[in-house]
């Protein structure tokens, strides 16, 4: 891949990750509708900071 495409692929992540916060604000404090939102935010960051350390390991070291 090229660099270009790892920061696309970060700030893709990064976009769905903080627009799942919407429906997280939405739903009613407890119930089950927080989880799933919740979920995917978590799951984006993680693969967020994934690509950002294969990005650093693969041009920088």
């Amino acid at each position: 891949m090229r660099p270009w495409e790892f920061v696309a692929l970060f700030g893709a992540l990064l976009l769905v990750a903080f627009a799942s916060f919407g429906p997280i604000r939405r739903a009613a404090p407890g119930s089950d509708e927080r989880k799933a939102p919740l979920l995917v935010a978590t799951l984006c960051c993680m693969a967020a900071v994934g690509v950002l350390v294969v990005m650093l390991v693969k041009f920088v070291f």
